[in-house]
């Protein structure tokens, strides 16, 4: 798929002209990485990057979005070990 997590981070991101994110624009904007092919990544690359940066943000979250968050790590990392084996 070529570039990665980082290109994968930079297509997330909202366009400059929209001040906020909704939920929905959200989904919508996991469904067209999907549809074109760009959430191919290694999963476990995937975890270990979203795991240092959970770290680094971990004191500036409150206890709702550190479990939360937490949560979406145990789901990749399960992902990737299901595939692992």
């Amino acid at each position: 798929m070529g570039g990665g997590l980082e290109a994968l981070m930079h297509a997330c991101s909202p366009p400059k002209m929209e001040l906020t994110m909704t939920p929905d624009d959200v989904i919508s904007v996991f469904e067209q990485l999907n549809r074109e092919g760009r959430a191919a990544i290694d999963l476990d690359r995937a975890c270990a990057s979203f795991a240092k940066w959970l770290a680094g943000a971990w004191d500036g979250l409150g206890e709702s979005d550190v479990m939360l968050l937490a949560s979406v790590g145990a789901a990749l990392w399960r992902e990737g070990y299901a595939r692992r084996y």
